[in-house]
């Protein structure tokens, strides 16, 4: 099911992404090296973690194609699987109205995933019993929306896990840097702007809410979500938890530095960085040794 979500990036509606074959392997690459996947991986307990991101990829489908049978058909199942993928529900609405402006292309497709979304959502909120929106103050899942920007979504492909978590503690470091980033961003997508362009930076803001939802799901989890099991780098990127945000901010990273009017020279700079922060600074992941005749029996 990983595999197959990473294979749409290579079909015709979904080239605009990243807009080159070689750009869309290395996008490939970044997901299967995302992190989460001692725990998920092979694990049929942790489908809908996997489910969740094909959903996410098939929103980015090219405005332009309706979505065929067999996609609502991967849509419904992607959906029911969890209650997670409400937080999907703006992009679908989005791409309806970029489509009205359109006003030639067929909406059918979203029409029936947002129904799907509704009603596994009417359901979860039928067969909930321990989920509330008010458990915690409104501060606290500020917090958590804030903390997993900044250490999810913004740093771990530039940085690693283990300096991405060192800076938890030095505020003004990371807020310098994100407003960096965002002014780059802001001024590089500004020049060569699309309107398709809002579809993944609304989808990049909606992955945000998931560590929210799981909160408002099981409010006891709300430690681990909030400080990352205390920072504790080997313990966090091993979790399910730390997988779908890090995982979309490669997408995004990449969407960005795909844009036409970046030089190639920056471009495979950028990459390099990016490859060798998650081969070299990711410490969660540790060498298998070979055990020896002592260690057997």
């Amino acid at each position: 099911v990983f595999v197959y979500t990473i294979t749409f990036f290579f079909a015709p509606p979904y080239k605009w992404i990243f807009r080159s074959q070689p750009l869309t392997f290395v996008a490939a690459l970044f997901l299967l090296l995302a992190p989460g996947q001692i725990e998920m991986l092979g694990n049929l307990t942790n489908l809908h973690w996997y489910l969740l991101l094909l959903l996410y990829v098939l929103a980015l489908k090219d405005i332009h194609t309706p979505y065929t049978f067999s996609e609502i058909v991967i849509s419904f199942l992607c959906i029911s699987t969890s209650g997670t993928s409400i937080i999907l529900l703006p992009i679908f609405v989005l791409r309806i109205i970029l489509k009205w402006k359109e006003k030639k292309t067929a909406k059918y497709g979203e029409y029936l995933i947002i129904s799907f979304i509704v009603l596994f959502l009417l359901i979860h909120i039928i067969v909930a019993t321990n989920s509330s929106l008010f458990f915690y103050p409104f501060t606290i899942y500020l917090k958590i929306f804030l903390r997993h920007f900044f250490f999810s979504f913004v740093f771990p492909l530039f940085l690693g896990d283990y300096l991405t978590l060192q800076l938890h503690s030095i505020k003004i470091i990371y807020s310098v840097l994100t407003i960096i980033l965002i002014s780059f961003v802001s001024l590089h997508l500004r020049r060569d702007w699309d309107r398709s362009y809002i579809l993944i930076i609304t989808l990049s803001v909606c992955s945000l809410w998931l560590p929210i939802m799981i909160t408002i799901a099981r409010p006891l989890s709300m430690l681990t979500i909030l400080s990352f099991s205390n920072y504790d780098m080997h313990y966090w990127f091993n979790s399910r938890y730390s997988f779908y945000i890090p995982a979309i901010a490669s997408m995004f990273w990449m969407f960005v530095i795909g844009r036409e009017n970046t030089h190639r020279a920056i471009k495979y700079s950028i990459i390099t960085l990016f490859l060798c922060s998650q081969l070299l600074f990711n410490h969660h992941r540790s060498v298998v040794s070979q055990r020896s005749k002592e260690h057997v029996g």
